[in-house]
């Protein structure tokens, strides 16, 4: 990035990216069963295809579900 000022000089995305898995291992101590624990990754993983696709997620679960 010093030679090519095109280039960003943080990497903000790949933090905030790896921040939501960092603040989610605390609150994943807690599932309660392991059926649990793969339905939670299962949801947060289509959360983040549908964020990394430009949709919005909520939409997106209501139009599945209708």
């Amino acid at each position: 990035f010093l030679t090519d000022r095109r280039l960003p000089v943080t990497n903000n995305i790949s933090e905030r990216a790896l921040r939501r898995l960092a603040l989610g291992r605390n609150n994943w101590l807690f599932v309660a069963t392991d059926e649990g624990g793969r339905v939670n990754a299962t949801l947060v993983t289509l959360l983040a295809s549908c964020e990394m696709h430009g949709l919005e997620p909520y939409a997106y679960l209501r139009t599945c579900s209708a």
